[in-house]
């Protein structure tokens, strides 16, 4: 019980964390200074590493989610969830100061729904790169099931990349 209470306190500071964050995106400040004066610097930088790291902790934090409730732990991935949606939106929060430079994943303009899925490709195109390689290491070191998972992984990512490209060709002009 007093677990379940902790959890409703943390998640009450969590909802007003978000608001927080939300008042503090770029989007939401007006007369905010423009951000051309990061190009190059150690700023730009942390913002990209801080994307990454943010998506990261997200991912992680669904993961452990998920074994939580495989053990029974209800209220301990409830408060994984919670965590992950505020990392998710810091991530947000990073990727949109972000725009102005370019996808941090593609290096590709973005901002436009054509602009993203030509970041999508470009990122899909270079995950194919490192998955390929990989698949190599893993065969050369002799782990035959991280070789299997990756070559599963690649072949995913070659059906992202087709269906990025057709729904490319479809879109309206």
């Amino acid at each position: 019980e007093s677990m379940l209470r902790a959890s409703r306190v943390v998640r009450t500071q969590l909802t007003v964390g978000r608001v927080a964050l939300a008042g503090a995106m770029p989007s939401a400040r007006r007369g905010a200074r423009q951000m051309s004066s990061l190009e190059g610097t150690k700023t730009l930088q942390n913002l990209k590493e801080a994307f990454a790291g943010e998506s990261l902790a997200r991912m992680r934090y669904l993961f452990f989610a998920q074994r939580a409730d495989l053990e029974g732990y209800s209220e301990v991935a409830a408060a994984f969830r919670d965590v992950a949606s505020s990392e998710e939106a810091q991530a947000m929060g990073h990727l949109e100061f972000l725009q102005e430079f370019g996808d941090p994943v593609s290096n590709q303009p973005m901002g436009s729904t054509k602009e993203n899925l030509n970041c999508a490709l470009v990122g899909e195109s270079h995950d194919g790169v490192l998955t390929a390689e990989a698949i190599k290491m893993a065969q050369e070191e002799g782990f035959e099931d991280a070789h299997d998972w990756f070559t599963t992984v690649q072949q995913a990512d070659k059906l992202h990349k087709k269906y990025f490209e057709k729904v490319l060709k479809e879109m309206p002009v």
